[in-house]
């Protein structure tokens, strides 16, 4: 697999985490809870990273100034 597939993943798992962590947390079977979980099933060795990528993303966005 190519480094490009590789970003278009993690990008991918990326976008699908924080769009799952924007959802009620006590609501289960969300659309975007539902993609989140497929994404991990498919890429289970890339899991904790995305999930450090996204946190380090909403941070460097969270703390730029407007």
């Amino acid at each position: 697999m190519n480094t490009s597939r590789k970003t278009r993943i993690v990008a991918d798992g990326i976008a699908r985490y924080a769009a799952y962590q924007d959802t009620p947390q006590k609501v289960s079977g969300t659309p975007e809870e539902i993609a989140w979980v497929e994404w991990q099933m498919t890429y289970p060795q890339w899991v904790n990273m995305v999930r450090a990528e996204q946190r380090q993303l909403f941070d460097r966005l969270n703390n730029l100034i407007d």
